[in-house]
Formats: C-alpha cells, sequence, structure tokens
C-alpha cells in the first residue's frame, strides 16, 4: 500500500486504540468524539483491509494484523514526535516542560537539592517528577514513558536504544556512631577487619539485586560479615547507625553529608573495594531535542558539583 493514500491521523488512532483497548479512552487520548473516532477506524480497516481490532469481553482485542505492526507504527510515531520537537527551539526561562525521571536514594539526596536551587530561576512551566527506584525503569526510558534514570551501574540486559555515562565515581565509607566501641578516635585509620567482621552490618540493596561488592571481597578472603538488616533508604541507614553498632557502607559524598546530620562518624574501609558509580541512562535516540539535552547537560553539570 502506497503511503500517500494513508491519513497520518489514522496511524494515531491506531496507536491511541491499541495502548488502551477502549473506543472511549483512545478517543479521549487524541481528543475525538467516539463517534469520529469510530469512523476513523472504519476508514483505517477500510484501508488496510482488515478489522484491526474486535470488541471481546468489553475491550478492543487486536488482531494478528495489528499486532505485527503495532511496534513499528508506534516507533515512527515516536521519531515523528522527536523530529518535530528537535525543530523548536528551547528556552527554559519561559517554556513550560514536564521531566520524569526515576533515581534512587543516592543521586536524590546529592543531585536533586542542587538541581532545584538552579531550577527556581527558571520558568515556573519547568517541572521534574522524581519516581521511585523500579526494575523496569529501562525498559520506561525505551518506550518513552519516563525521561532519565540516575542508579548505580545496572548487572542485568539493558534495551539496545538505551544508553548511559558514568555522573559521579567516588570511594566508598564505612560509617559508624560517633562512640562506637569498634572504631578510634582518628577518621583517616579505618577499623580493624576483625573488629569489622565482629560487629552487625547493614547491607544497602541494589535496584538490580545485584550482591554488595564488598561481600564479594570477603567471600574472596573467605571471610563473612554479620549482615543483620537490609535498607535501601539512607536515612533510615544513618538514623539506626547512629542509634545502635551496626556499621554501614556508604558513597563518600553520601556519607559525608549524612555525618552534618546525625552522631555518626566516617571510616575508610578496612579492605579494597571498587569505586561506587552513578550512571545516568537515556534514550540514545532522544539527544538532538533540545530540551532533552539540556536536562541531561544539566545533570552533567550538577554532579561536578557534589562534594566527594
Amino acid at each position: 500500500m502506497n503511503l500517500r493514500n494513508i491519513d497520518l491521523n489514522l496511524m494515531l488512532i491506531f496507536d491511541a486504540l491499541m495502548e488502551t483497548k477502549s473506543v472511549k479512552k483512545a478517543a479521549a487520548k487524541v481528543a475525538l468524539s467516539e463517534s469520529a473516532f469510530s469512523h476513523a477506524l472504519a476508514r483505517l480497516r477500510e484501508n488496510l483491509g482488515d478489522d484491526l481490532f474486535i470488541r471481546r469481553d468489553n475491550q478492543m482485542q487486536p488482531t494478528a494484523l495489528a499486532y505485527l505492526i503495532a511496534p513499528r507504527i508506534t516507533e515512527s510515531l515516536l521519531l515523528l514526535q522527536q523530529a518535530l520537537d528537535a525543530s523548536k527551539g528551547f528556552d527554559p526561562t519561559k517554556d513550560e516542560k514536564t521531566f520524569t525521571i526515576v533515581a534512587n536514594d543516592y543521586a536524590q539526596m546529592t543531585l536533586i537539592p542542587s538541581l532545584m536551587t538552579q531550577w527556581q530561576h527558571l520558568s515556573r512551566g519547568i517541572k521534574l517528577h522524581v519516581e521511585k527506584m523500579d526494575k523496569q525503569a529501562l525498559t520506561a526510558i525505551a518506550n518513552q514513558e519516563i525521561d532519565f534514570v540516575i542508579a548505580t551501574p545496572f548487572s542485568g540486559e539493558v534495551p539496545p536504544i538505551v544508553e548511559s555515562q558514568i555522573l559521579l565515581e567516588e570511594p566508598f565509607l564505612m560509617i559508624a556512631r560517633s562512640n562506637h566501641p569498634g572504631i578510634c578516635s582518628d577518621q583517616t585509620k579505618p577499623v580493624s577487619l576483625d573488629s569489622y567482621i565482629h560487629y552487625p552490618h547493614i547491607l544497602v540493596v541494589h535496584w538490580d539485586g545485584k550482591p554488595g561488592t564488598i561481600d564479594e571481597k570477603l567471600n574472596e578472603m573467605g571471610l563473612k560479615r554479620d549482615v543483620m538488616l537490609t535498607l535501601s533508604s539512607p536515612l533510615v541507614i544513618a538514623e539506626t547507625v547512629a542509634k545502635s553498632d551496626f556499621f554501614a557502607i556508604l558513597p563518600r559524598s553520601l556519607a559525608l553529608l549524612l555525618s552534618k546530620e546525625f552522631a555518626i562518624t566516617t571510616r575508610p574501609l578496612p579492605l579494597p573495594a571498587p569505586t561506587h558509580q552513578s550512571c545516568l541512562y537515556f534514550h540514545k535516540t532522544r539527544t538532538q531535542e533540545r530540551s532533552y539535552q539540556w536536562l541531561k547537560q544539566h545533570f552533567v553539570d550538577i554532579s561536578s558539583l557534589v562534594e566527594r
């Protein structure tokens, strides 16, 4: 079939119905009445010679042909929208734009406050929606449901359309309560390995379920620490450490930040360990969008200001 014979608006009709499986919801999504939407769907069915969607169990179920062509139609519409967006300028002091990112607690505590300090001078139309970590976050980038992810490196499969770059790289520090019996007064000296193994630990959970790098190193030495608690929130970790004999390990910048707010102290680790990395994940075909470029660079610039 010749593309010139197809109305592009019909592709929007198809995509909306494929997503919602409801004529009412799809019509609202493309700002048409249900009657106009039904007429447009009839035209598309005639053009393609297929029912495309069949009502079953109060839903519009796609046919085999609809399932076959849906991924390419969705991708084509996204590419077209990106091309249109790239043709427009972007002025953060005047324009309106809402960004959605997924960020771990580390990124939220070290990057977002500094970002907002700068954003308060921009247009009030610039909004940022931050969501909690999710194992499907990278897939959400690929599907353009969110804009960016900031997190530790993901050890699983990454969608081909998603790329990453390192924003921050820094060593880990151990944290303990200020008057902990297992540490000396010199903050530059690590605890002994015996003390490190003797006292209970808090394990900081990774978003992909990967074990801690410290545990891997200890395992190589034939040792094992006593992990009594697993947490993801740095604030809860710091509060717990300040009121107990637990040890915990955090990235240097976060450990120093929390040591100013809680009765905790920092020490170097008693054994060699890999550095902590915080990565920015992004959709590689969207980097031509002016607004997307702007926020991506903003994260890079803010990262350079983090104390570590």
